[in-house]
């Protein structure tokens, strides 16, 4: 949900095309697809295994914001929205391609998900004491958010920068 409102902020923005640089993170994200095509390519002959694979995916997934930040250090909401955006990924790399959740959290938010279904899903995890980078993961459980999820100071970080850009450039 996150990304979609960054980049209706991207497109719809008055004159944020004029401030943000994208050329550069275009070509990344050209470069980054081509190598995720590689990557999925070698893993099917066999010469990736599955964890290497994801680790591949996600390390190459974050150039594109580091990209996007060189090309955009006048501005605060993009420093902080990349920020947020690599806190997240160096999490999830550390922890085999999956975001551990807090279970203490899991247990505060007003509708309860089930421990099965995060043990299931593809993008997060039960936090563990093997859990590594605890404090990136998710673990914030903001009342304000009406009790309906469990944040990383990644995704703080991506939200204050949206919040920025939205100031800025639409107010």
């Amino acid at each position: 949900m996150a990304k979609l409102i960054f980049f209706s902020l991207l497109l719809f923005g008055k004159n944020l095309h004029a401030h943000i640089n994208f050329w550069p993170t275009l070509i990344t994200i050209l470069v980054v697809i081509i190598a995720i095509f590689a990557i999925s390519y070698a893993a099917e002959s066999r010469l990736l295994n599955k964890s290497q694979e994801t680790a591949a995916v996600i390390t190459i997934s974050t150039i594109t914001p580091i990209a996007f930040l060189l090309s955009n250090l006048q501005e605060i909401g993009v420093i902080l929205f990349s920020i947020g955006w690599i806190l997240n990924r160096l999490a999830i790399l550390a922890n085999q391609g999956k975001m551990p959740v807090d279970s203490e959290a899991l247990d505060k938010t007003l509708v309860p998900i089930p421990y099965g279904e995060v043990e299931e899903s593809d993008l997060h995890s039960i936090m563990t004491p093997e859990s590594k980078y605890k404090f990136l993961c998710d673990w914030l459980y903001l009342p304000f958010n009406l009790g309906l999820g469990i944040w990383s100071i990644g995704d703080v970080l991506i939200i204050l920068g949206m919040l920025v850009l939205d100031y800025k450039y639409f107010i």
